[in-house]
């Protein structure tokens, strides 16, 4: 039973509701917006490609895509997610699949919403533009759309269930036969049929300890047996796939990959939600939610429904796990929040009331304003822009994303294979029937593989050694990888080709490659075709009002690119492009001090540095420098509270131990600098400059 908000006189009713629906419009305006976005994902690639083998040759069961595990066990639970992706494609192109991920996301908020919509209520106006928020950096075009989808589903039924004597809850199996075959989180639906039988458990044995009446006794008992037939049901259905009890065996695995893997540490996605900084708009709205649903439980103390807030603390646990289950706990939190507002006995109090009747303009008011800002946000891109995401608005491809051009160029050039790629161009690459070396379909490779992938694209050693035993002849890269300096060090490798994503390279000995190394000319002769197709940039300052912004992160990859290559004069200007188009992109303000720290400005290096690190304060490459630009103005103050939190933050940087020996060797406590500096040796061997120092310190410490 539920309890309505406070009466309010019959003409105060109507205007409550115009204001209900007018704010209710400028909510609808902002789910819009903020759903209505380009394909970004870069796995949609590999999965689309998988949707068109299912179409051809049916439901894969062993890899067919890779070089590296051809052949190797694949279970793919997403496989209609893929079909769908393909059908969909075939039919009305990437514009209708970008059309039907909003009115997948708009769907599932409906279902979420709908039963705590029912009245008109204050509590509506703030929290559920604040749970679209918290939930905005998932609304893309990926499987978990569906698992979104149908975590609404099964809480409007069971709802439904509560205000109905109708068998709803029999809908639950049926609902989780599609679910299992379409992403890997299928697990959540008999977890929640399991919750919701447990809580009717406890409330028949409770009833029968209080002697409750007969007839609530039965209904119980009723419920009890109808819950537990449809987690039987539920169950069974997830067996109804084409991997049958496998997929249970797929979950556990999934599982797994969000707790304490090598998945977990490197994978954005896979990260908590407390690991992401607190200034990011969905992380922020995030919390705001958190708060919002314990005020709700604080003024609803008395007459909190069980099943319900322990299903909305169960999704704050899994948020908490990782970032991409988010949107349950913003699906579930909503609706109950609203709901133990709206039966507080404290907003039933006259002054309350009285209080209600009062605000409840101004909060309308306020709420339709932060509504059209924020639709102005993502109409405008302004907010993928603060985040340094290259997706836009509207519908088809996003921009700046896939090596579209850099493929292109490898068919054409017929450049050899084998070929190796980072894990983002491997699925486009894959899309366009290259065999790949590794891609993001995780499960399939193993947690050994993605460690083996990592030493190869972060460390010399480990490139080295896979160059040799696979035999790579060609690599497409990410600008932005730390494969770069690898790469740009090693002579057998020459840069062929840029576009505005990732850098192709081929071996030295392949017939028409470059021969000699990289100069200056030939690295402009490469990046002026891409500066060309990107343009001059929108300048942030000078934008106007509504319009739209282009992302810095293209210019900042270039520049970055240029920049590892050891090029930071040509480096320079792109990076000043990249500021121009967002004067707050930290990343671009690092590397932009880097070029500046190259061509020996300390002021002005000193200045970039000291602006990023507002934002990256925990990076150790960016504490390193601007402590090393300190010491270098004389500064070594300034520099020891950097160089400590670089250590605290890496304590396995080699250079953050050689900077602090130099520090102690600076203040003449030469024992303490010559331990600090055999460290970095330690984890350094091959760097002369280190040893070279560190018999320097040892001579001057024996000398005292």
């Amino acid at each position: 039973m539920t309890t309505s908000d406070p009466q309010l006189p019959s003409s105060e009713n109507t205007v409550s509701r115009h204001l209900y629906y007018i704010v209710l419009g400028a909510v609808l305006a902002l789910l819009a917006c903020a759903a209505i976005r380009r394909i970004w994902p870069a796995d949609f690639w590999w999965q689309l490609k998988t949707g068109e083998y299912i179409a051809a040759h049916g439901i894969p069961t062993v890899d067919v895509f890779s070089y590296t595990v051809a052949g190797a066990r694949w279970i793919e639970l997403r496989w209609l997610y893929c079909l769908f992706l393909h059908a969909i494609h075939s039919s009305i192109g990437f514009g209708g699949l970008s059309l039907a991920s909003a009115i997948i996301i708009a769907l599932t908020w409906a279902l979420a919403a709908a039963p705590a919509l029912r009245q008109p209520t204050l509590a509506a106006f703030i929290v559920l533009p604040v749970a679209i928020l918290a939930a905005a950096q998932r609304y893309f075009l990926r499987p978990e759309l569906f698992s979104y989808f149908f975590f609404a589903a099964f809480l409007f039924v069971l709802h439904r269930q509560e205000k109905s004597s109708r068998p709803w809850l029999y809908a639950i199996p049926l609902l989780q036969i599609a679910w299992v075959n379409l992403h890997t989180v299928f697990a959540l639906g008999p977890a929640i049929a399991g919750l919701w039988l447990v809580v009717l458990l406890v409330r028949t044995l409770l009833s029968r300890r209080q002697n409750a009446p007969a007839d609530v006794q039965r209904h119980l008992m009723h419920a009890l047996r109808r819950a537990a037939i449809v987690l039987a049901l539920t169950l069974l259905a997830c067996l109804v796939n084409p991997y049958g009890w496998r997929s249970f065996e797929h979950a556990a695995q999934v599982l797994r990959m969000t707790h304490g893997s090598s998945f977990k540490e490197q994978i954005v996605e896979l990260k908590g939600a407390f690991d992401y900084d607190a200034a990011a708009i969905p992380i922020f709205y995030f919390r705001a939610l958190i708060v919002l649903f314990v005020l709700s439980l604080l003024g609803n103390i008395r007459k909190l429904d069980a099943f319900w807030t322990l299903l909305v603390i169960s999704q704050l646990y899994l948020s908490i796990q990782s970032v991409r289950n988010i949107p349950f706990f913003c699906l579930a939190a909503a609706p109950v929040a609203i709901q133990n507002f709206r039966r507080s006995a404290l907003l039933h109090r006259p002054a309350a009331a009285h209080l209600v009747r009062w605000l409840q303009i101004p909060i309308a008011v306020a709420a339709i304003v932060f509504c059209l800002y924020f639709v102005r946000e993502f109409a405008t891109n302004r907010f993928y822009v603060r985040h340094l995401d290259t997706n836009q608005f509207g519908l088809g491809l996003a921009q700046h994303r896939a090596p579209i051009e850099a493929e292109r160029r490898l068919r054409e050039q017929h450049w050899p294979d084998p070929i190796f790629s980072t894990m983002v161009e491997s699925s486009y690459l894959l899309y366009c029937d290259h065999p790949v070396f590794y891609d993001g379909r995780l499960e399939v490779y193993g947690e050994d593989r993605f460690d083996e992938y990592r030493r190869i694209v972060e460390t010399e050693s480990g490139w080295k050694q896979a160059a040799k035993s696979y035999g790579f002849r060609t690599a497409v890269v990410g600008l932005n990888s730390r494969l770069i300096n690898t790469l740009a060090a090693d002579p057998n490798w020459r840069l062929a080709y840029i576009d505005d994503v990732a850098g192709v390279f081929i071996r030295a000995d392949t017939p028409g490659s470059p021969a000699s190394a990289l100069t200056s000319s030939d690295l402009i002769a490469l990046t002026d075709p891409v500066r060309r197709s990107l343009g001059p940039p929108i300048e942030w300052n000078a934008a106007g009002f509504l319009t739209s912004i282009a992302s810095s992160v293209p210019y900042q990859q270039l520049g970055a690119f240029a920049l590892a290559l050891g090029f930071p004069g040509i480096a320079e200007p792109i990076l000043a492009d990249a500021l121009r188009a967002y004067p707050a992109d930290a990343i671009a303000r690092k590397y932009h001090g880097q070029c500046l720290e190259a061509a020996g400005d300390l002021r002005g290096a000193i200045a970039d540095y000291e602006l990023a690190l507002t934002v990256l304060s925990t990076d150790p490459d960016l504490l390193l420098r601007l402590a090393n630009q300190y010491m270098t103005a004389a500064q070594p103050a300034r520099a020891r509270p950097l160089v400590a939190k670089a250590l605290a933050a890496a304590p396995q940087n080699p250079r953050a131990w050689a900077l602090q020996a130099a520090l102690l060797a600076a203040d003449s406590h030469w024992p303490e600098a010559v331990r600090h500096m055999q460290k970095a040796v330690e984890l350094e061997p091959g760097n002369a400059e280190f040893r070279a120092y560190l018999e320097i310190m040892r001579k001057n410490s024996a000398a005292r």
